[in-house]
């Protein structure tokens, strides 16, 4: 038995919590509501729910963690006022096709495990302020057909080795990146494809740091080697010294007493 609720637009409450504990719901459309609430946080686990569409919803907050998503085929929360970060264990949704977050809040760096769904095709993550550059693993998912990033805060190359046949128009008006993707030339001494950390921070600050820490060696152990030089030398005239302050009694005393034995001898 197939449970489906299409829901019609008006509902302001907030989304039941009980649709997670649904046993044969497979098809939930909230979409053009007006909750001003949050998504309940066991949503994912929703034993059959394959297609959840809440978008335009007035959805706030941030998007709960995908722990038990393993039947989602489609996620849909386009054009709500979702905050936070895209969480990385989106890769629990093994069965994943279409995945839309675009027209948010969203910020932070774009999670690799997306790549890591086998059958995702479309992914739309526009119009957010998501940061960072986009991880090369993206080349790897064959089944990609749409892969939106356009109007977010991006930087770095564009991944060809799959992605090239994308249109360029879905990676707009990210003024940090480039490559061969979207026809313009990537700066090599500052992006590298792979060299990119997923902060956005790039391996040639990485230098800098290592220069840093050889000079603070160098000053430890000029520091060290400075310490034992005055120490040995403080050690080294002690020393003497006494040797020298010994070595004038002794010869004081002995004079007149070889001299006096010399007499009495005589």
């Amino acid at each position: 038995m197939r449970e489906d609720i299409p829901t019609k637009p008006g509902f302001t409450d907030q989304i039941p919590a009980d649709f997670a504990t649904a046993p044969v719901l497979q098809y939930l459309n909230l979409s053009t509501n007006s909750f001003h609430s949050k998504l309940p946080a066991n949503i994912w686990k929703a034993p059959n729910l394959q297609i959840f569409s809440a978008s335009f919803s007035n959805l706030i907050g941030e998007i709960p963690n995908y722990v038990g998503c393993k039947s989602f085929y489609s996620i849909e929360l386009q054009g709500n006022s979702l905050n936070g970060t895209i969480p990385w264990d989106i890769g629990h949704c093994e069965k994943l096709l279409c995945l839309n977050l675009s027209q948010n809040h969203l910020s932070g760096i774009i999670p690799w495990e997306i790549s890591t769904l086998l059958s995702i095709a479309d992914v739309d993550l526009s119009h957010n302020l998501l940061t960072g550059t986009i991880p090369s693993d993206f080349g790897s998912p064959k089944t990609i057909t749409t892969f939106n990033v356009s109007y977010n805060q991006l930087i770095g190359p564009v991944p060809s080795c799959s992605l090239a046949h994308l249109n360029p128009s879905f990676f707009a008006s990210n003024e940090g990146l480039c490559g061969d993707v979207i026809g313009k030339p990537c700066n090599s001494d500052r992006f590298n494809t792979g060299d990119a950390d997923l902060d956005g921070h790039h391996n040639e600050e990485r230098p800098k740091k290592t220069a840093g820490a050889i000079v603070w060696i160098l000053a430890a152990a000029i520091g060290v080697g400075l310490f034992v030089l005055v120490a040995a030398t403080r050690c080294f005239l002690k020393s003497y010294g006494n040797r020298v302050d010994g070595g004038g009694r002794n010869g004081g005393d002995i004079g007149p007493e070889n001299e006096n034995d010399y007499y009495s001898t005589i």
